[in-house]
């Protein structure tokens, strides 16, 4: 998103923008009541009685030691894999920790989260932080919501 804003600012000097980060279900009902021009919500929000457009794919990861029990041998891993697992989390509050929790909610489970970073602090670059004996395992499309980072 960062990429984007300048580039679409220099491009539509007319148009001025608002930008307030909210859960998913928070943006479209903004929409859909007509409080927000538009929004980027996950498709997972209930979207079908609003036009969509793709925008882009935020992919998440899990970063573990590469030891870690019950990652051991995995390639990708789902949000139901580390139901069980302490975690590093998101402020509370924050739109991506509170998706997270409902998606840990909806497969009957809910998280464990032992210690809670300020998001800019995980979006600034502190999963690539982490030593070499980490690994970063990529968690499936279908099942984006994950323990850290975002991961482009």
């Amino acid at each position: 998103m960062r990429d984007s804003l300048p580039a679409f600012l220099v491009a539509h000097p007319g148009i001025d923008i608002d930008l307030d980060e909210r859960p998913s279900h928070e943006i479209a009902e903004a929409v859909a009541s007509g409080a927000a021009d538009l929004g980027i919500a996950a498709t997972w929000a209930g979207l079908s009685h609003l036009e969509q457009k793709p925008f882009f794919i935020d992919r998440l990861v899990v970063i573990a030691a590469r030891s870690w029990p019950g990652l051991a041998g995995l390639h990708s891993v789902s949000l139901a894999d580390i139901l069980g697992e302490s975690l590093v989390g998101l402020s509370l509050g924050h739109a991506l920790q509170e998706h997270i929790t409902r998606q840990a909610a909806r497969l009957g489970g809910h998280l464990h989260i032992r210690i809670r970073v300020p998001g800019s602090t995980m979006s600034a670059g502190w999963s690539r932080k982490a030593p070499a004996s980490q690994s970063c395992r990529r968690v499936p499309p279908a099942v984006r919501p994950a323990c850290c980072a975002a991961c482009g």
